[in-house]
């Protein structure tokens, strides 16, 4: 098939054709597909149904079976027949488009927000006319009909129209961070128009009053507006990946409490995941739902405690703000919408500066988020940062998750007080166990009542315990009696001070 410079298909190719003329007693439907000619049809790798129309001299692509995509059908038809289009005939084309647009039409992705293309990364920005801000290793510009086919859901809202001559400093003033978890956010935001992760999950926890919820709306105007830009956690899996799928960041709100299997899913929804569920009004077809997000969680307890959660997220600790430092919320969302422009095409500005310096950065040491980490120190010194800043900052911001997951396992504190006299100590799960519990008696903590139990427990909580200074190793299988060695050693050097180890109360 012929393609055009876009590496899309050429109208006269792609195009709904169902010939010229009107004849004598054809039904609504049957000249309701002769106004589509110039309606480009195509599918998803999935299978899902699409259509291009073109609107006021611009593109806009909407799935064949969505609200709007009829609404507009039945506008096409009144316009060309001054007549009502009744609901039968509209679904009797949309069957042939369905059809058409499955077998007939081109397979091309579609993207939500953001989305890459041969090296350039594209930002719809939502607006009436579909504009999209195109940027490269040389900076970014605005553009109309992008090589990329994006889509909108009912709930998205427009992005501050980006200008140029901003700096990210203009963005401090409107959100309160410590100076080391500035730099982190900072990153963070690039990293979220980044087009593909993995993400870090950014969590913004601290005291009433610290203005989490307003960090946690800045960011989201700033790269994914939304009608509902915060929200409670879903009741299940399929509704988070639902939302997922309808907008480019995850952000949920007013957190006391995280459920484990809202810990497990959005671990995979940052790093890339899906949901299979069963298709609706169907007996058995399988509906997919796969994506990589963004998520940004705030609450005022800490709000993860898993040790795998917390070694894929952004832990930030918001500070106390007195009455003196506080702003009246009309003057503070007056001056941010006024500043928002520059402050958007100054990050676009750090997105352009990722791209150019990505490829050239050379990490000593790799830790779980690596593409993060390599993201960071790709852009720090453009931002305007110190060279070598974001990776002392992010390290650590790890360490203090670290040492939280530790705090969180009477197992884990109780193993940190068993090394605390000792250099290294070997033994079985059993003996192990026995030598804990003692430890333990009248703490009321959970703990495990078999070697099993045990074993899953420290396999699980390793990396913490190596980043406090102690290594699990598993030695050879003697007979029935498979031993451990503990050792304590130093905690792993860090360009900064490590923080405080676990505390036992």
């Amino acid at each position: 098939m012929a393609k055009d410079e876009k590496g899309t298909p050429n109208r006269e190719e792609r195009s709904v054709n169902h010939g010229n003329g009107k004849a004598q007693g054809d039904s609504q439907g049957t000249r309701l597909l002769r106004l589509l000619t110039d309606v480009e049809l195509f599918h998803t790798p999935d299978g899902e149904a699409y259509a291009t129309i073109n609107v006021a001299g611009h593109r806009e692509n909407w799935p064949v079976r969505s609200s709007s995509f009829q609404l507009w059908l039945s506008r096409l038809f009144y316009m060309s027949e001054k007549t009502a289009l009744d609901t039968q005939s509209r679904q009797a084309a949309l069957g042939v488009v369905e059809a058409q647009a499955k077998f007939d039409g081109s397979e091309l992705q579609v993207y939500n927000r953001v989305a890459e293309w041969k090296g350039n990364i594209y930002v719809d920005l939502g607006d009436p006319s579909w504009q999209v801000v195109e940027i490269s290793s040389l900076g970014w510009s605005i553009v109309s009909n992008p090589p990329v086919r994006f889509i909108r859901s009912i709930g998205m809202r427009a992005l501050p129209t980006p200008e140029h001559g901003g700096s990210i400093s203009l963005l401090r003033p409107f959100v309160n961070l410590t100076d080391n978890d500035w730099i982190l956010f900072v990153c963070w935001v690039i990293e979220a128009m980044w087009p593909r992760g993995p993400y870090p999950i950014l969590c913004l926890q601290g005291e009433q009053g610290t203005a989490k919820t307003t960090l946690a709306r800045v960011a989201r105007l700033l790269l994914d507006p939304f009608k509902a830009p915060m929200r409670s956690i879903p009741h299940n899996e399929r509704d988070l990946f639902i939302s997922a799928s309808n907008s480019h960041i995850i952000s949920i709100d007013n957190i006391s409490y995280l459920p484990p299997w809202f810990s497990d899913a959005s671990s995979r929804l940052a790093t890339g995941g899906g949901l299979t569920t069963r298709r609706l009004w169907t007996d058995g077809e399988e509906h997919i739902l796969e994506a990589q997000r963004p998520i940004l969680l705030n609450g005022i307890n800490e709000i993860g405690v898993n040790s795998d959660f917390l070694d894929r997220s952004l832990v930030l600790s918001l500070p106390e703000i007195t009455e003196k430092e506080r702003k009246d919320d009309d003057e503070f969302w007056a001056e941010f919408a006024k500043a928002s422009p520059l402050i958007l095409g100054a990050f676009l500005n750090g997105v352009s500066a990722a791209l150019r310096n990505y490829p050239t950065v050379k990490l000593e040491r790799k830790p779980r988020m690596a593409g993060f980490a390599k993201l960071g120190s790709a852009v720090e010194t453009d931002l305007g940062f110190k060279a070598g800043e974001f990776i002392d900052a992010y390290n650590r911001n790890r360490k203090e998750a670290s040492h939280l997951a530790l705090e969180s396992s009477a197992v884990a504190l109780q193993v940190y007080e068993f090394m605390k006299d000792k250099t290294e100590w070997e033994g079985t799960h059993l003996e192990l166990l026995r030598s804990l519990r003692p430890q333990e008696s009248g703490k009321g903590y959970p703990f495990p009542m078999s070697p099993k139990s045990l074993s899953n427990v420290l396999t699980r909580f390793k990396p913490n315990l190596r980043t406090a200074g102690i290594t699990i190793r598993s030695l050879p299988r003697k007979a029935v009696r498979r031993c451990i060695r503990l050792e304590k050693r130093p905690a792993a050097a860090s360009p900064s001070s490590p923080p405080s180890p676990p505390s036992v109360d």
